[in-house]
């Protein structure tokens, strides 16, 4: 990331927003996205406090606003869903951008079916 400072950041389940703060203070433009209020309160909090620019948030994975980010690097959280957003993910999204890395919470992953199909999606797109 500190290499590249064209890379924007989208934290798909943000929470409380560890990822999206050190991004946004790296100086990157955030999209936080989470489907808990407090979530997303707290973490707007914390960008507050911080002043820190650039960071936008999506409630329900839901917006008024269209952004486009031509370059990414993409935190994905989701509690074992993160296949299924991979699933269609190049159909509707990743065609569009280019994603430079994926990170995503493994321990869900590790030992079932759904492991083979994150494994296999950069090789497939």
């Amino acid at each position: 990331m500190e290499s590249d400072p064209t890379l924007n950041f989208i934290d798909i389940g943000a929470n409380l927003g560890t990822y999206s703060l050190s991004f946004a203070k790296l100086g990157r433009k955030v999209i936080a996205i989470d489907a808990l209020n407090l979530n997303v309160q707290k973490l707007c909090a914390s960008v507050n406090q911080s002043h820190l620019k650039d960071v936008h948030f999506i409630m329900n994975a839901v917006s008024s606003r269209h952004e486009t980010f031509p370059r990414v690097f993409i935190k994905m959280d989701i509690e074992g869903f993160e296949h299924k957003a991979l699933e269609r993910a190049y159909q509707v999204f990743f065609y569009k951008i280019f994603v430079q890395g994926i990170q995503i919470e493994w321990i869900f992953h590790r030992n079932k079916f759904s492991r083979q199909i994150i494994v296999n999606f950069p090789e497939q797109h």
